[in-house]
Formats: structure tokens, sequence, C-alpha cells
């Protein structure tokens, strides 16, 4: 999702600023909210974040507390925080700059 919304916000911003003699009607504020792209960078910074949040609070649990878990545990959840690190930090970023894109096309 936060892919989709990156490439529809890179190709609304060349549109804008390659288009000076035909300027499109609505600005890109407007074009991100019909096309719900607003929508998708709410979910996916939302997602990403609670992720990360979620997956470092587990990991200082099963840490914290070791005589409670098993060392097979651990490792499970060394490796799903591992794993949600993975994917949750490229797409914060990805969100991060869909969303520096909806601010500069949405002040032109």
């Amino acid at each position: 999702m936060c892919v989709l919304t990156a490439v529809s916000g890179r190709q609304a911003v060349h549109r804008r600023v390659h288009d000076h003699h035909h300027p499109h009607p609505f600005p890109f504020a407007h074009h991100a909210h019909i096309t719900g792209a607003f929508t998708y960078l709410v979910l996916c910074l939302s997602t990403a974040a609670a992720a990360l949040l979620i997956g470092g609070l587990a990991r200082y649990v099963a840490d914290a507390r070791r005589e409670r878990y098993t060392e097979g545990a651990r490792s499970a959840t060394h490796t799903l925080v591992s794993t949600a690190r993975l994917f949750a930090v490229p797409v914060l970023v990805l969100a991060g700059l869909a969303g520096l894109a909806y601010l500069v096309g949405s002040n032109r």
C-alpha cells in the first residue's frame, strides 16, 4: 500500500511540476483525497510505528524476565521482532517520503 501511495504521489508531483503551461484544475491535496492516498499513508505510518513499538516491547519483556521464558520462546520472539523490523522500517521510510510528497505537493 505504501509503495502504491508513493508512486501515485510521485506521479502527481511530477505532473504538477512539468505542467506549468497546463496546470491541473485540482490541487494535489484534493487528488490525494480523491484517490484515497491519504488514508493509505496514515494506515502505513500507524501500522509500521505500531509494529516497531510492539516488537520492541516484546523483546524488552523477553529479555527482562529471562526466568519466565524458555530459550526457545526468547529466540522465537527475537526472530519475529527482527522480521517485523525488516518490513516495518522500509514501510515507515516510504510512508514518510509519501507524506513529505503530500505536504510539498499540497502547498503548491
